[in-house]
C-alpha cells in the first residue's frame, strides 16, 4: 500500500464509476510545483506511478500498473493522442484552460470502453465572455497568452471567442549539445468559441493543436568515448497532432444530453543516420487520421437516471517506414522504425462501442448496473461488457464497490492480432470525513488480464496474461 499527499474533488452525487480522483480548477492554479502544468499533478493522484522525467517512459499515464496504451486519454470527451508534450516539459493545455481533471484509475462504468486500464479525462473551463481579457505567462522553458472576448452582432450578444497559444523557446539561445543536435521545442494551441440560448443549447467550436520536435544522439554520450561520440547516430524526430471538434449540449430539468463530433490529425515522422552506411538515412512517417463521434442522453425519472449513448472511431493511418536493421534504442521515440523493417501501406480502423447504464437512487444507495457493447466492424467482432457498482453513503463518509469486465480491441497496425484484450476487474474501498475539508480514504483493487499484446525490446509481440492485486490510502484537504 502507498500513502499519498493529494488533493481531491467531490460531486454532488455519488459519481457512476466505482473508483475516481480528481482536481479541481482550485487545485490546479495553487498547489505548489505544479510548474503551470494541470496533468503534472495527475500523477500525485492515487493509483497513479510518477514516471522519471526525462526516461524512456517519460510523460506517460500509467493507472495500477497498466502499460500506457491500455488506458484512454480524453479532452472534453474527444479521445486524443497524448496529454504530454516529450519528456513531460508541460501539458498540451494550460491551467488556465482547465477545469477539472478526472482519472478512473481502473472499474469505470460502461460509458467509457476499449480500455483494460484506466481513464483520463481532462474538462475544459467555460470562458468568462463578460468582459475582454488577455493574459500572458512566461517561465524557464515556456512563454504563451490566452484571450478571451465576448462577441456581439447587431447589438445582440453571439458567444465568447477564446485563444491560446504557447511556445518553448530553450531551442532559441541553446541549438545543440553532446546529447541534442537539435534542442527539444514545442508548441500548442487553443482556439474556441462558444454559443448559448436561452432554450438550455450550448453549442461549442474549437480548433487545438501540439506540436513536438528534437534531434538527439541515440547513445547517452557520457558513456562513449571520443570516437564513439563521432560516430553516435543522429535521431530527428517531430510530432504534431491538431483537430476540429463540434459540441453540442442541451440541459432540461429531465434531460441532459451532449454530442461530439471531432476530426484529428497526428502526424509522427522520424529520421536516423544509418549506422551501417555512411550518409544514409532511414526514415518513418506515420499518418493517422480519424473521426470521432459520441453521444450521451441522460433521462432523470424519479429515483433513476438512464445513461444512454454510442461512441465510434473511424480512421486511416500510413505507414512509410525505410529501415536497414532493428534499433530497439529508439522505439519509445520511433517504434516503427526500431522494429527495422521496412514499410510502405495504408490500414483502416473502425470501432465502436454502445451502452445503456440505469442508475438508481435510494436513500443513502446508489447501484450503477449497465451493459456495454464493443464492436469492430471491419472484422465482424464484438464482445458484451457487464459492470456495476454500488455506493452507500453514511454520516461518517461514504463506501463502495464494483465489479466489471473490460475489453479492448487489438492494435489495428499489428494484423496478425485479430482478437480482443480482455480483463475483469473488481475494487472496493472507504472515504472517511474526517473534518470539514479533510478525508482519508482507502482503496483495495484485483484485476485479471487475458490476451494481452506485449512488444519486448527486440520488436516481437507477444501475446500475454497476468493478474495484479494492489491498494492506495490517501488524505485530501
Amino acid at each position: 500500500l502507498s500513502k499519498q499527499e493529494t488533493v481531491l474533488i467531490e460531486e454532488k452525487r455519488s459519481p457512476a464509476h466505482a473508483q475516481s480522483y480528481g482536481l479541481g480548477t482550485e487545485d490546479l492554479e495553487r498547489t505548489p510545483g505544479s510548474l503551470d502544468d494541470p496533468i503534472r499533478l495527475i500523477q500525485s493522484l492515487p493509483g497513479t506511478v510518477a514516471t522519471r522525467e526525462y526516461g524512456p517512459n517519460a510523460g506517460s499515464v500509467i493507472l495500477r500498473g497498466a502499460a500506457p496504451t491500455e488506458s484512454r486519454l480524453y479532452i472534453d470527451g474527444v479521445e486524443v493522442p497524448y496529454l504530454y508534450h516529450f519528456d513531460q516539459y508541460a501539458s498540451i493545455l494550460p491551467t488556465k484552460l482547465v477545469d477539472n481533471v478526472l482519472i478512473y484509475p481502473s472499474n469505470f462504468g460502461t460509458s467509457y470502453g476499449d480500455a483494460i486500464g484506466g481513464i483520463v479525462a481532462l474538462e475544459s473551463k467555460e470562458a468568462d465572455g463578460d468582459e475582454a481579457t488577455v493574459y500572458a505567462q512566461a517561465n524557464l522553458i515556456m512563454a504563451g497568452v490566452q484571450a478571451t472576448t465576448p462577441v456581439s452582432f447587431k447589438g445582440q450578444d453571439a458567444g465568447v471567442l477564446s485563444l491560446s497559444g504557447r511556445r518553448s523557446f530553450a531551442d532559441v539561445y541553446e541549438s545543440s549539445n553532446e546529447q541534442y543536435s537539435l534542442w527539444p521545442a514545442f508548441s500548442d494551441y487553443v482556439l474556441r468559441y462558444d454559443v448559448r440560448n436561452a432554450e438550455g443549447h450550448h453549442f461549442r467550436w474549437t480548433a487545438l493543436g501540439s506540436m513536438d520536435k528534437y534531434g538527439r544522439y541515440i547513445y547517452d554520450a557520457d558513456d562513449l568515448d571520443p570516437y564513439e561520440r563521432s560516430v553516435n547516430p543522429n535521431l530527428n524526430m517531430k510530432r504534431r497532432f491538431d483537430g476540429g471538434v463540434f459540441r453540442w449540449d442541451w440541459r432540461s430539468d429531465a434531460y441532459r444530453a451532449r454530442t461530439l463530433v471531432a476530426l484529428m490529425r497526428d502526424d509522427w515522422r522520424a529520421s536516423l543516420a544509418s549506422i551501417t552506411s555512411q550518409g544514409e538515412v532511414d526514415s518513418q512517417q506515420r499518418l493517422d487520421r480519424y473521426s470521432w463521434v459520441r453521444h450521451e442522453s441522460i433521462v432523470i425519472r424519479d429515483d433513476v437516471e438512464w445513461s444512454v449513448g454510442f461512441d465510434q472511431r473511424l480512421g486511416q493511418v500510413s505507414q512509410k517506414v525505410q529501415a536497414s536493421i532493428p534499433n530497439p534504442v529508439i522505439r519509445n521515440d520511433a517504434p516503427l522504425l526500431a522494429q527495422g523493417e521496412s514499410v510502405d501501406r495504408t490500414l483502416w480502423e473502425w470501432r465502436q462501442g454502445a451502452w445503456v447504464e440505469p442508475r438508481i437512487n435510494k436513500g443513502d444507495w446508489r447501484v450503477v448496473t449497465g451493459l456495454r457493447v464493443q464492436a469492430l466492424p471491419l472484422s465482424q467482432q464484438a464482445v458484451l461488457d457487464p459492470r456495476i457498482q454500488v455506493h452507500r453513503q453514511f454520516d461518517w463518509g461514504r463506501w463502495h464497490i464494483g465489479v466489471g469486465r473490460y475489453h479492448q480491441s487489438p492494435p489495428f497496425e499489428q494484423p496478425e492480432l485479430t482478437m480482443f484484450a480482455s480483463s475483469e476487474q473488481a475494487s472496493t474501498g472507504v472515504e472517511w470525513q474526517v473534518s470539514e475539508r479533510m478525508i482519508f480514504g482507502a482503496d483495495v483493487w484485483a484485476k485479471q488480464v487475458r490476451d494481452k499484446w506485449y512488444t519486448d525490446p527486440n520488436g516481437v509481440v507477444l501475446v500475454v496474461g497476468e493478474e495484479a492485486v494492489g491498494g492506495e490510502m490517501y488524505f485530501s484537504s
